[in-house]
């Protein structure tokens, strides 16, 4: 898991999970944990602090296609950063979407 992490370009000492997936190039911190069955998305731009945990099966996301959907794309993939503090716990089957904030 400490060697994937690495692999990633993530921070030194963070672990993850192989069953996690990984999109675009998120940015996290040293002394992580990223659980089993999450999804990181940071094709919109993810930051994660050191020392968060983020539990199984988290789901974070920084993009959407309703609007492309709905437009029948007519409107492009909409795309938001996401910002997670340091030494933030996010407790099992947590979903954070495009935009959103969490401090430390």
């Amino acid at each position: 898991r400490w060697e994937r992490a690495k692999v990633l370009g993530f921070g030194d000492g963070t672990s993850i999970y192989d069953s996690a997936l990984v999109f675009g190039s998120p940015e996290i911190g040293e002394n992580c944990w990223i659980g089993p069955n999450t999804i990181i998305d940071g094709s919109g731009g993810l930051s994660i602090g050191k020392g968060t945990t983020i539990s199984v099966g988290v789901q974070i996301y920084t993009h959407d296609n309703i609007r492309a959907t709905l437009s029948y794309g007519e409107e492009e993939i909409e795309r938001k950063p996401v910002s997670i503090g340091k030494c933030t716990y996010l407790g099992p089957n947590v979903i954070v979407t495009k935009g959103v904030s969490i401090g430390d």
